[in-house]
């Protein structure tokens, strides 16, 4: 053999060496199929250190981590496409065939996780050199919340759903459950009754997907409330007993030195920079896992009160503006404790500050929100209506849009 033969072989050699580690290390399958280098951010090495070792012990691994470090790219995306894989071989599968659920804050967002990983799965050839056999079932169903890949039996359910943690969930079954992020600044913090919901999905719906000891389940987020399901669940008796925690800090306490958890992305120049920017409050709950407490707001009333100007009218400024713009959050609830419709006239003056011209905030029914859409195009005309979105939010445009045909954008 010469010289350059023996180079190949070795070559090809440590390639099958590196596969077969990376079919079975999760850090060495994200270097090899995504490109990010195996244990160079200690941070991420706990998480996975920590999901493991909660799962060998029959517990949930949960995870408080910073903003912006790495959850989503690290937990739902990476994680399931490696379980995927490993579920098509053999030699490796801890579940055969396997079903998992993912859970973020709303559909848009758990469907945007998906889409990556279905893209992975399609498209990525050091994937498939990982996992030959992972590869999709389009004939049983390849959408945009719920996908199938090619399996041994003829399981059911999808091979992996993407949900928003109140979406409403039809019966079946789940190996692995993750949530990402499934409280929200809204869901904890802006809407309290929401917060409620929440706890009610996960113990109506997340929890009762699992086979008591055979479901593995992981959460990683960033806390908001104290009263919100993240709290809960590391903090009541009786539910945080299924569940082994990991929180991590950028500060021990306030007042200490910052910490570098992301070495490269978060130094401590940019963590001081962002302290700045968004406050001491919001940087404590963001990255360093501190919740609002109850009755504490995002927003001080000294903080609102400063936006004030008692010298003009709301509205009064509407004929010196140079556009305008509706915005509508709508809700079905008109419960003493239910969410609210809010509709938000918005105008640009001409030195480009921006002023509101009316506010509406309603228990109210669609009839009369639609009315409400109406009156402001009617009032106001804005240059564009826009409406914050989901499948009944949605049906509501299209009906305005069918109804009131009066230059509506």
């Amino acid at each position: 053999m010469g010289e350059n033969e023996r180079i190949e072989a070795d070559e090809i050699e440590a390639e099958l060496i590196t596969r077969e580690l990376a079919r079975r290390d999760y850090a060495l399958f994200c270097e090899y199929v995504y490109g990010w280098p195996a244990h160079a951010v200690p941070l991420h090495d706990r998480w996975q250190a920590h999901i493991y070792g909660a799962w060998s012990r029959n517990k949930a691994a949960g995870i408080m981590a910073p903003r912006y470090h790495g959850k989503t790219q690290q937990l739902a995306r990476g994680l399931p496409t490696f379980e995927l894989g490993r579920s098509t071989e053999p030699d490796l599968a801890w579940c055969p065939n396997i079903r998992i659920n993912l859970f973020q804050h709303v559909d848009e967002k758990a469907q945007e996780t998906l889409a990556q990983i279905k893209d992975d799965i399609e498209h990525s050839a050091a994937l498939h050199r990982l996992f030959p056999r992972l590869e999709p079932d389009f004939k049983r169903g390849w959408r945009d919340n719920a996908i199938y890949v090619k399996r041994t039996e003829n399981v059911r359910e999808p091979s992996m759903s993407a949900h928003g943690i109140l979406s409403s969930l039809t019966s079946g079954r789940s190996d692995l459950t993750i949530g990402d992020d499934w409280c929200s600044l809204k869901t904890s913090l802006q809407e309290p009754a929401s917060r409620k919901r929440v706890v009610q999905a996960y113990l109506s719906d997340v929890v009762n997907l699992g086979l008591e000891g055979h479901t593995r389940m992981v959460n990683i987020g960033t806390a908001w409330s104290e009263e919100d399901l993240n709290s809960l669940l590391q903090n009541d008796p009786e539910l945080s007993q299924d569940w082994s925690w990991m929180v991590d800090r950028v500060q021990d306490e306030p007042g200490d030195p910052m910490r570098e958890l992301w070495p490269g992305v978060w130094g401590v120049e940019q963590l001081e920079a962002r302290r700045r920017k968004i406050g001491e409050r919001e940087f404590e709950r963001g990255f360093n896992n501190r919740p609002y407490a109850a009755g504490e707001t995002t927003f001080s009333w000294e903080a609102i009160k400063s936006c004030f100007d008692d010298t003009v009218a709301l509205g009064e400024l509407g004929d010196r503006t140079r556009l305008k713009a509706a915005g509508y959050d709508l809700a079905m609830s008109q419960k003493d404790d239910g969410s609210y419709f809010v509709a938000f006239m918005l105008g640009m003056l001409r030195d480009r500050r921006l002023v509101p011209l009316e506010i509406v905030r309603a228990q109210t029914s669609a009839p009369k929100q639609m009315d409400t859409a109406i009156r402001y195009q009617e009032r106001w005309t804005p240059a564009v209506h826009r409406v914050e979105n989901n499948a009944y939010q949605g049906a509501l445009v299209d009906f305005l849009r069918e109804k009131a045909a009066r230059g509506m954008k």
